[in-house]
């Protein structure tokens, strides 16, 4: 739950730090046992398969806290077009 809400953190500084959106909505639904959360804006956008500038970390983190959960972290952007960040957390699971 801790790693859910830190991406969930992340994902909203993002559209404050770099955005420059008008709008924002953040969903979260039931599936399965699990949840899935949506953050998605209609800032500037980008290209997601370049390097992050230097010194940023956040798509990484967010990438890394969700492997830890289980979960897969889908990242949708373009230029011009806005970005959606959606979580999927399959739920509780047991560490091995």
């Amino acid at each position: 739950e801790q790693q859910c809400y830190r991406i969930i953190e992340e994902a909203l500084n993002n559209v404050v730090r770099h955005a420059h959106a008008h709008h924002l909505r953040v969903e979260c639904h039931p599936t399965g046992r699990g949840l899935t959360f949506v953050v998605a804006d209609d800032g500037q956008g980008f290209a997601v398969a370049t390097e992050p500038p230097p010194g940023h970390f956040g798509l990484i983190g967010m990438r890394e806290r969700a492997q830890l959960i289980g979960g897969m972290l889908t990242v949708r952007s373009r230029p011009d077009h806005g970005t959606t960040i959606q979580l999927l957390w399959p739920g509780e699971r047991t560490l091995v």
